[in-house]
């Protein structure tokens, strides 16, 4: 090989080398070094591989170093990702019910590498046992990717959906027909992912659950969707799929202790105010439907709905269905 060759070789190896492994409890002397590249199949002194790490911290490549015995050792810490932060992005992927356990795994690897071998070890090792024995299905990923090119393509999709019985087996709905929508966006919501749009001939959002999905594909038919006239806040979480309810202005009457729940599912803006010791009350815009009363009602007596008098009619006789139904 030649020698210019080698050198600019020698230098990539390093950077790939120390980047990879390296870290400040993990370094590398020369020597270490030239041993690594030979095992390679790229000779060079050590010497060279000193010179080698003063030009790439000419061109800007963060190599540290710090002296043991009579010698330096090296080691990179530029990490795109700190440990916390790869933390919580594995963390997000343990949580994602969707993902089958052998997509979980990839990813989970894949993210952890980007903290180098040590810090991928480490977090690999501490999140062994949290791994889910079970999963979704992996054509998630194939009904993603085909929504995501509609989307930018401003294209319609095709799909059919289904609801599993008692055995797990398809119950498709829509009498077993196709269904046509114009995506609008993708949302991942209490685990699972889901595809906001409007279907064929209509201007009203929906919700589908991609999971529930087959057979997804792209039309050659423009989206109906010219303009994005949604606030995604909207969607609020407790009320996910609620996008054919209507909204409405409804005043709640909660113990104290709710104040923290109030704000992490109405925003931080949310206006409460004290009525007496340890009881506050906030007017919230909700969708009224089921799932709205099955969160008032979660809270076993600490909520109640105060106003307006419609809704907490509305309310009473769903409490009181509940009874009489023959469910």
């Amino acid at each position: 090989m030649a020698k210019g060759l080698n050198s600019q070789l020698a230098s990539l190896m390093i950077v790939e080398l120390l980047r990879k492994e390296s870290c400040e409890q993990h370094t590398f002397t020369a020597k270490d070094i030239c041993i690594y590249l030979a095992g390679e199949g790229v000779q060079v002194s050590e010497y060279t591989v000193c010179e080698d790490i003063k030009l790439l911290r000419n061109f800007g490549f963060e190599i540290f170093d710090k002296r043991i015995g009579h010698k330096f050792s090296y080691y990179m810490d530029d990490r795109d990702f700190s440990l916390p932060e790869l933390k919580i992005l594995i963390d997000s992927i343990l949580s994602c019910a969707f993902l089958s356990e052998k997509k979980r795994r990839e990813l989970i690897f894949k993210v952890a590498s980007l903290g180098g071998r040590y810090i991928r070890d480490a977090l690999l090792w501490s999140i062994a046992s949290f791994l889910p024995l079970n999963g979704g299905s992996e054509k998630l990923f194939y009904w993603t990717d085909t929504i995501f090119t509609a989307i930018k393509q401003r294209r319609m999709i095709s799909f059919y959906l289904f609801q599993p019985d008692e055995k797990g087996r398809p119950i498709y709905k829509n009498n077993g027909t196709e269904i046509i929508v114009s995506p609008v966006s993708l949302f991942c919501e209490y685990d699972q992912y889901y595809l906001l749009g409007t279907r064929e001939g209509s201007n009203k959002l929906e919700t589908f659950r991609v999971d529930r999905m087959e057979k997804v594909c792209t039309l050659n038919k423009k989206s109906s969707v010219t303009q994005l006239n949604f606030n995604p806040a909207k969607f609020s979480r407790k009320f996910w799929g609620a996008t054919d309810s209507t909204y409405c202005t409804v005043s709640l009457c909660f113990n104290g202790e709710l104040i923290g729940d109030i704000f992490d599912n109405f925003g931080k803006d949310t206006k409460i105010l004290k009525l007496k010791e340890n009881i506050y009350t906030a007017d919230i815009n909700v969708p009224i439907c089921d799932k709205f009363f099955g969160y008032v009602f979660s809270f076993g007596g600490k909520m109640r709905i105060s106003a307006p008098d419609a809704v907490v009619k509305q309310y009473r006789n769903m409490l009181e269905l509940s009874f009489d139904t023959n469910v």
